[in-house]
């Protein structure tokens, strides 16, 4: 139940972000690096370097100890 209702709170933050955003921040979850996201956006690096950063620190101010909830489920989550 607890896992759900963090998720919802991620997607319903997400939401609020940007296109571009959103796309930088899923690519990055899925676990590629700033010069893959780059590339596969066809942008530059250093946009992704800082949207990537502004993008976590507004899901953890939005978030607060969800978000860390978060990344601690998508760790280990592989190991279930």
């Amino acid at each position: 139940m607890i896992r759900e209702e963090i998720y919802e709170e991620l997607n319903s933050a997400i939401k609020e972000l940007p296109e571009l955003s959103q796309e930088i921040f899923a690519l990055y979850v899925s676990g590629k690096s700033d010069s893959e996201i780059a590339e596969l956006l066809s942008i530059d690096m250093h946009v992704v370097r800082v949207n990537r950063k502004e993008t976590i620190l507004f899901l953890k101010n939005k978030l607060r100890n969800q978000f860390y909830w978060f990344l601690w489920m998508r760790r280990n989550q592989k190991s279930l």
